[in-house]
């Protein structure tokens, strides 16, 4: 067993194995499921972000869309803005969601994703997380692995440290400087290309 090391980053999932999870969400034909985990990997919520998310949370236009986040960590709110593909799938999702019942407490009314008891917790979020990641044969895949992989993009596309704390809401950028380090598969596949293997 290795060592735990300080200077490698979390887990996040390259380009091959988003594309993998989302294809094993698109199989199922769940807008909703498809929503969820395309709004964590296209704005790096937490999951109690996105379990206290309402439908007055979300502006979408044609051209443009915003993710107002109220309860961010030390209830810090934050705006995040919602590339095309996640806008194209809440639009999608936003048309067949359920209406509310009328029997909802109050708080829990107008909270974007719902189960069939209710509002959607992080327990149920994560159990669907991790059923997708299974069924598209991704290891060690938790919603904290998509907000790692938002992170890790944004960085690797060149955007201001400052800019990706602001994003994720994080308070310090020590926290952030995370995503500049290499993780341990990618310096396994870094080793592997070297020696021909890949």
């Amino acid at each position: 067993m290795l060592k735990e090391q300080k200077d490698t980053a979390p887990r996040w999932l390259d380009h091959k194995e988003q594309l993998a999870l989302l294809r094993a969400v698109r199989k199922r034909e769940s807008k909703r499921d498809l929503a969820i985990i395309q709004t964590l990997l296209g704005t790096g919520l937490r999951i109690s972000e996105l379990a206290a998310l309402k439908v007055s949370d979300l502006e979408i236009s044609e051209r443009k869309g915003w993710l107002y986040v109220r309860k961010g960590k030390a209830s810090k709110a934050r705006d995040i803005p919602l590339d095309n593909k996640t806008r194209q799938v809440f639009s999608s999702y936003l048309q067949e969601r359920p209406e509310d019942g009328t029997d909802l407490p109050a708080g829990e009314a107008g909270r974007l994703f719902s189960g069939q008891r209710g509002p959607l917790s992080e327990a149920g979020i994560n159990y669907l997380v991790t059923k997708y990641a299974y069924q598209a044969r991704l290891e060690d895949c938790t919603p904290h692995t998509l907000r790692h992989t938002f992170g890790k993009t944004l960085v690797d596309a060149g955007v201001p440290l400052d800019q990706v704390a602001t994003l994720m809401g994080h308070e310090s950028l020590d926290t952030t400087k995370v995503y500049t380090r290499p993780s341990k598969t990618g310096l396994e596949r870094a080793v592997r290309r070297a020696a021909g293997e890949l």
